[in-house]
């Protein structure tokens, strides 16, 4: 099942709109389901939830009522037409249309809000990020390419906390049986592991660390190098990404 399958899928199952069949398949698809979309199932099902709180309450004005009252006084009640429903009901046909219009409603409202929520994360993580690049306790060190010139990094150093944010970008893609390993580089020339990790297709990254006390005082640079697949003890590759702390 794609990402835009499961979103769907998703989506309707948390409004109930699925049918029973498509239903236990999905249910069954959730046994093997993902970390990620477990997580995306769980924030569209709060979603759906919190759905009829979010509708706005549509009252009439006091000038439409007063209007409306008004316009009643002065008719005679012989002129009154009351409307009833037809004793034939709604067609079959009908019935259908308006369920296949309240949900696909429902399935835009759902997938709207729940947008909106990812949205504000997002907006939240950046005035985070840039509050934490601003803060005067806050080091940002630039990584630049060395065997991948086209390769360059930023590393936000929270001082206080000893917390890394390095955003990377651009490094070549990796082969099957590669990772790319971040150092610690200290200044009496030992190489400590801090993280092994991969990029997506365009060649970025995001890793967040926390620096080892019993280092702290002797850093002296950072590197990114290429390794077999898990990581290597020492550095054994070329190194793409260097920056002097």
């Amino acid at each position: 099942m794609s990402s835009e399958e499961f979103r769907e899928s998703a989506a309707l199952y948390a409004v109930g709109a699925l049918d029973p069949l498509s239903a236990r398949r999905f249910e069954t698809y959730l046994h093997t389901a993902t970390s990620a979309e477990w997580r995306e199932f769980r924030e569209l099902t709060e979603t759906a939830a919190l759905l009829p709180l979010a509708l706005p309450q549509a009252l009439p004005s006091t000038q439409l009522k007063q209007r409306v009252l008004a316009d009643f006084a002065r008719t005679k009640h012989s002129n009154v037409v009351f409307l009833t429903r037809p004793t034939g009901g709604i067609s079959p046909a009908s019935r259908r249309l308006l369920i296949a219009a309240s949900v696909v409603l429902a399935f835009g409202s759902v997938l709207l809000y729940w947008q909106n929520r990812q949205l504000a994360a997002q907006l939240a993580a950046a005035r985070q990020q840039r509050e934490t690049m601003i803060s005067p306790t806050t080091r940002v060190i630039a990584l630049t390419g060395d065997a991948a010139p086209q390769a360059s990094a930023r590393l936000l150093w929270d001082t206080v906390q000893q917390q890394w944010i390095i955003y990377i970008h651009n490094l070549p893609e990796l082969p099957a049986d590669k990772d790319y390993q971040l150092w610690y580089l200290t200044s009496d020339q030992n190489k400590v592991s801090a993280a092994v990790f991969r990029t997506d297709a365009q060649g970025r990254g995001e890793l967040r660390l926390s620096v080892p006390p019993s280092i702290t005082n002797q850093l002296a640079a950072t590197a990114v190098t290429l390794e077999p697949r898990g990581g290597s003890p020492q550095p054994t590759g070329q190194t793409f990404l260097k920056g002097t702390i």
